[in-house]
C-alpha cells in the first residue's frame, strides 16, 4: 500500500507546471498529479519585416493523471471540476483514480500503473506518498490479452457496423446512428485499453477521442469540430447513444449517416492496423 513518507528529491517545476498544480489543487482535493502528455502547436509566421521562416512552438493541451482519495466526490466530478478550471489556462484531459487502487495496481503488475510509475512526470505529491517496489509487468499476459481484445473488439465493431447499414436500409436512421455510436465507442474503448493497459468506462466520446490522442493525434483530425457543421454532426454522434433510443424528437437525415459511417468506418482502420 501507499504509505506517507518523506517525498525524494525532485526536478523543480517550470512556471507553466506549477500554474497548472495550482489551478488543479484550487479546484479538487487531489493526492497527487502526474503529466501524461504534451500536445504542442506549431505557428509558422512569414512576414515582410524578416527575411526568414519563423516557426513558433507552444503548448496547446496536457493529458494528466489525478489521483484522490476514494470517498470524496466522483471521479467524473472531479474531472469535470478541473477541465473546467484548466480551460481559460491550458486545455487539458484528466484521467482521475482512487490512489488506493494505482497504489493495488502497482503491487499486481498492472501495466497502465507501471508505465505511469516509472515513466510519468510526478507534478504534485500532496501527502509524500512514495509507492516501493512495483511488481513487474507480465508481457507474454499481456500480449494475450491484447490478442484476445483486439478479436473481440473487431467482431463487434463489424456488427455494429453491419447493424447501422441494415437499419439505415429500413430507414430507421435513429438506429443507425445508435449503432454507429457503439462501433465508434468500441473501438476508441479498445485502442485506450491496448495502448495504455487502462480500460475505461464511459460513453463520452469526446472524452474518448480526447484520451486517444494521446497516441493517436489523427483522430481529433477525423472527427473535426471547427465549424457548425463539424459540430452538429459530432453531436448526433455523441447524443446517438441515449436520445435515438429514448428522445422523441431526436432526427438525423440519411446525409448524415452517410458521412458518420464515414468516420466511424475509418475509424475502425485503426483497430485492424494493430499488429
Amino acid at each position: 500500500m501507499c504509505q506517507a513518507i518523506r517525498q525524494p528529491a525532485t526536478s523543480p517545476l517550470s512556471e507553466e507546471h506549477r500554474q497548472l498544480v495550482s489551478l488543479v489543487v484550487k479546484a479538487v482535493d487531489v493526492e497527487m498529479i502526474h503529466l501524461l502528455g504534451t500536445a504542442y502547436r506549431q505557428q509558422i509566421v512569414e512576414s515582410i519585416f524578416s527575411s526568414a521562416t519563423q516557426t513558433v512552438q507552444c503548448v496547446n493541451h496536457y493529458y494528466l493523471l489525478v489521483l484522490i482519495k476514494s470517498g470524496k466526490e466522483s471521479k467524473n466530478r472531479v474531472q469535470d471540476k478541473i477541465e473546467n478550471n484548466l480551460q481559460h489556462y491550458r486545455p487539458t484531459t484528466a484521467i482521475v483514480l482512487e490512489i488506493e487502487t494505482f497504489a493495488r495496481w502497482l503491487q499486481d503488475g498492472h501495466s497502465f500503473a507501471s508505465q505511469v510509475n516509472q515513466n510519468a512526470t510526478l507534478l504534485y505529491n500532496g501527502g509524500g506518498y512514495e509507492f516501493g517496489n512495483a511488481k513487474e509487468v507480465n508481457e507474454e499476459v499481456l500480449r494475450k490479452q491484447n490478442n484476445q481484445c483486439l478479436s473481440v473488439s473487431r467482431q463487434k465493431v463489424q456488427a455494429f457496423l453491419a447493424g447501422a447499414d441494415l437499419f439505415t436500409l429500413r430507414k430507421d436512421y435513429k438506429m443507425a446512428a445508435f449503432m454507429l455510436h457503439q462501433a465508434a465507442e468500441q473501438t476508441l474503448l479498445s485502442l485506450f485499453l491496448i495502448n495504455t493497459g487502462f480500460s475505461l468506462n464511459t460513453h463520452n466520446l469526446d472524452k474518448l477521442l480526447r484520451y486517444c490522442s494521446m497516441f493517436l493525434p489523427q483522430l481529433l483530425a477525423l472527427f473535426p469540430r471547427e465549424t457548425e457543421k463539424d459540430k452538429r454532426l459530432f453531436s448526433l454522434l455523441q447524443k446517438a447513444y441515449i436520445d435515438a433510443r429514448y428522445q422523441q424528437d431526436f432526427t438525423i437525415s440519411y446525409a448524415d449517416l452517410v458521412i458518420l459511417n464515414e468516420q466511424v468506418s475509418r475509424l475502425k482502420e485503426w483497430l485492424h492496423e494493430i499488429q
